[in-house]
């Protein structure tokens, strides 16, 4: 029974495997004109009105979903469960806020939490084993601060945890086999800092430095190592369109094909082993840039935002991704708006091969339950 289970094991992981792919397809170009015209209309027949070529149907979608009860830019976000969580930011008085909301995405619902301890805009945030890790950030007045705090959803409430040994704001945060990772970021300059600290010990540790000085990036996981990506050096006119990614297990870092459009202010997010990474800020523009990243194959370049923006979160809920407040224009602008990306390459196809592999396995199962069942009355004959 047991070479039976891993044969039927072995089926299915084959034939879902082979009908998933996690490269995007290029949309179809437009299709040509019919190179013919019908002049004579034969009788009784009715031509067709309209294209005789049928558009593709786009395999990305954007959607327009319920706004942030508080619009807010600078914030951060993460996501656990369904939900979704905005947690600080710039109010629509350029102030530091301390205001917490999650977005539920079953229910298209917005309630708030318990807040901040303290008002932060430019705060990093991942989330762990339930758990909401909120770490470094600015004060009221750009003062950058080295505070960790901890968010349990399950009691709404708020716990001090370590600080980190360097001050800044921001910065990107990523979890990695239990290891909180703080890269980057800015204290009156832009810092190459990267920390890590471990929930077990309650303490931080330095690791090695990233290659490239930078604050205002993004940053996404791929099978245990962190991509961080574009960024700036403090002003508006220095974006950068880099790409560096962090194996905590070897403590090194190794210099990726830069991103196809230079930009901080910037939001990632990973699914389906890719990461996406939308909008950005210029000194006379926001961005709605959607680009996507593969590691072995590139950059590609999607179907942008509805609406541009930098400053915003993005957060992954099953075969989406919520991209969510921000500024539409440069500065301490704000926004409400909630918007999900979804791409028909996010979601695993089962397609014909899979029916093929899966009636071969019903057809393996059979033989062998008949056989062992033909076995099993010869043995009760000899026995009699």
């Amino acid at each position: 029974m047991k070479k039976l289970f891993f044969i039927i094991v072995f089926l299915l992981f084959f034939g879902m495997s082979a009908s998933f792919s996690q490269e995007i397809i290029p949309i179809l170009p437009e299709p040509p004109s019919p190179p013919f015209e019908m002049k004579i209309k034969p009788p009784n027949q009715t031509l067709p009105t309209g294209n005789l070529f049928r558009e593709p149907q786009s395999q990305e979608i954007w959607e327009s979903l319920a706004q942030m009860p508080t619009p807010r830019t600078e914030v951060a976000v993460v996501s656990i469960g369904q939900d979704i969580y905005v947690i600080g930011g710039f109010d629509d008085s350029a102030h530091a806020t301390n205001i917490v909301e999650v977005y539920d995405t079953i229910a298209n619902t917005w309630v708030s939490v318990s807040t901040l301890p303290i008002t932060l805009h430019h705060v990093a945030a991942a989330s762990f084993s339930g758990e909401i890790f909120v770490v470094g950030g600015y004060l009221e007045g750009w003062i950058t601060t080295d505070s960790l705090f901890i968010y349990n959803p399950e009691t709404d409430s708020w716990r001090n945890a370590a600080t980190m040994p360097t001050k800044r704001g921001a910065l990107a945060a990523q979890f990695v086999d239990g290891i909180l990772y703080a890269v980057g970021g800015a204290n009156r300059i832009a810092l190459d800092s990267n920390e890590a600290y471990d929930p077990q010990t309650d303490s931080w540790q330095k690791k090695a430095s990233m290659p490239t000085s930078r604050e205002h990036l993004a940053s996404a996981v791929i099978d245990s190592q962190i991509y961080v990506i574009g960024g700036r050096i403090i002003t508006l006119q220095s974006n950068l369109a880099t790409n560096e990614m962090y194996d905590p297990k070897t403590d090194s870092w190794q210099t990726l094909e830069s991103m196809p459009t230079a930009r901080g202010g910037l939001a990632a997010a990973a699914i389906a082993d890719t990461i996406f990474v939308f909008g950005g800020e210029s000194p006379n523009f926001t961005f709605e840039q959607n680009e996507q990243y593969i590691p072995e194959s590139g950059w590609f370049s999607h179907e942008s935002m509805p609406t541009a923006r930098h400053g915003l979160g993005a957060a992954v809920v099953d075969d989406r991704i919520y991209v969510i407040g921000g500024g539409l224009v440069p500065g301490a602008s704000v926004s409400g708006i909630n918007e999900a990306y979804f791409n028909a390459a996010f979601v695993p196809e089962f397609g014909v091969l899979s029916f093929f592999v899966l009636g071969i396995s019903f057809v393996i199962v059979f033989a062998l339950y008949f056989t062992r069942l033909n076995k099993m009355k010869n043995l009760v004959l000899e026995f009699n």
